[in-house]
């Protein structure tokens, strides 16, 4: 499994996901804020931030944004393109950061990278601590049912640098009860396969296992660019 897609294809990670309304997104991340979080703190911290998308359109909004990734390649292409953001490279399970936050984000599916119920509760718990009372976890994800009937999605970039195309598709691997998600990459003509094993859970079991690590859940519907009722988005608050 070599995730080319957050390492070797870094440097085309943007023009993947050039149909991302990430304007959009970030000013509905502070509206969930000012509704749900119990605190004043605005530090954020941006999980799985990827090339750090909304890391700027978020700290023009105010908030006192850090970004963590696993991927070095990522965080590279992240500090370019944000200037005067702090990036750290962590693990969700398991990083350590000597602040606590008043939301937390993890966008774009990246919980699910948590395989089983033992990782998702490791991540969760360390989301919590990392949390001040009042604060709020973000995060999106999709049903395990997606695997069942999901349609494989074309999108593509093409311009005079370079001409990108992206084709995920979601398998529901009973047998070893995760989530496959092979994705299909065509750049400037040489074509890539990833393969990325994620974690297979109802949105239901999502909502048990957040309420279980102690936070009050709040279960929207992701209406974003693409919604469908295999999508969710997560508000949980870390009580008082």
């Amino acid at each position: 499994m070599e995730h080319r897609f957050y390492h070797e294809l870094a440097p085309y990670y943007d023009y993947v996901y050039l149909y991302v309304d990430y304007k959009r997104q970030a000013h509905a991340f502070s509206q969930l804020t000012q509704k749900y979080r119990q605190n004043t703190n605005l530090r954020l911290l941006d999980v799985c931030c990827g090339t750090g998308g909304h890391c700027s359109l978020l700290k023009a909004k105010g908030f006192h944004v850090t970004g963590l990734d696993l991927s070095g390649d990522m965080l590279a292409v992240a500090r370019r393109n944000n200037p005067g953001i702090s990036f750290v490279k962590g693990d969700m399970k398991t990083f350590r950061l000597n602040e606590r936050f008043g939301t937390i984000l993890c966008f774009f599916n990246s919980i699910l990278y948590n395989q089983n119920k033992t990782q998702l509760t490791r991540t969760l718990q360390n989301f919590y601590k990392h949390l001040q009372p009042g604060g709020i976890l973000i995060f999106d994800a999709v049903d395990k049912s997606v695997g069942i009937r999901d349609k494989r999605g074309d999108y593509r970039y093409v311009g005079a640098d370079h001409v990108v195309a992206f084709k995920p598709f979601w398998k529901l691997n009973r047998k070893q009860n995760v989530m496959d998600l092979f994705i299909d990459f065509e750049i400037d003509g040489k074509p890539y396969n990833d393969h990325h094993v994620m974690g297979a859970f109802s949105l239901s079991e999502l909502k048990a296992q957040a309420e279980h690590a102690g936070f009050e859940v709040f279960m929207l519907q992701r209406n974003f660019e693409f919604p469908r009722k295999e999508e969710a988005l997560f508000v949980c608050r870390k009580p008082l």
